[in-house]
């Protein structure tokens, strides 16, 4: 399987939150998997008495939109100790996110919430994946109107945005892209399920 080509790290420019991105590539590359899973731990550590809630967000009825239910389909069938919402069979989308987000308040009380959806940027910028501290906004690049989600959450750049056209990477972003990047941040997180020990 394809995986990673670098492993970047640097502080967001405005807020100061930190960013860890990679970017899809040619090489599998051991060591800088292992690297992103104990940054994955040692998020999830701090929030050893919360239950922690992986929330995938997107629709498979758009290939472009459909990375979300992806990712939780393959945390599903790899029985990840975490609580995942959003798979194929049932997705989190733009009609039924606030409503899910509502139980998953009124099932847990204070849960750590991780949101991964798919996202659009510049065309230099396809194949990224960017791990960042605080709530995602979903639906951003469609100026849909919904609420902010999650304390951490993972964005992968699956198409150029056109702003001509916002809808465009719905029918026209490549299920080969979508697909190899959710098969990677899955990974990280069944990794950072199976480290027995703390990172440093």
């Amino acid at each position: 399987m394809k995986m990673f080509l670098f492993w970047n790290r640097k502080k967001r420019e405005g807020n100061g939150k930190r960013i860890y991105g990679i970017k899809w590539g040619e090489h599998i590359d051991k060591q800088q998997m292992e690297i992103i899973a104990c940054e994955l731990q040692n998020i999830f550590q701090k929030t050893a008495s919360r239950e922690i809630v992986i929330l995938c967000i997107g629709s498979d009825l758009s290939i472009g939109d459909s990375l979300g239910p992806l990712v939780g389909t393959i945390l599903e069938e790899k029985q990840v100790p975490y609580h995942v919402y959003g798979t194929l069979k049932e997705p989190v989308h733009a009609q039924n996110i606030t409503n899910i987000v509502n139980k998953i308040h009124k099932r847990f009380k204070d849960p750590f919430i991780f949101s991964i959806d798919a996202s659009l940027g510049k065309n230099s910028e396809i194949g990224y994946i960017s791990l960042e501290e605080g709530p995602l906004t979903p639906g951003k690049a469609l100026k849909r109107n919904l609420p902010n989600v999650g304390d951490y959450h993972i964005k992968a750049i699956v198409n150029e945005i056109d702003p001509s056209s916002p809808t465009k990477f719905l029918k026209e972003t490549r299920l080969y892209m979508v697909m190899n990047l959710s098969k990677i941040i899955a990974e990280m997180i069944v990794q950072t399920a199976a480290l027995k020990s703390p990172c440093k």
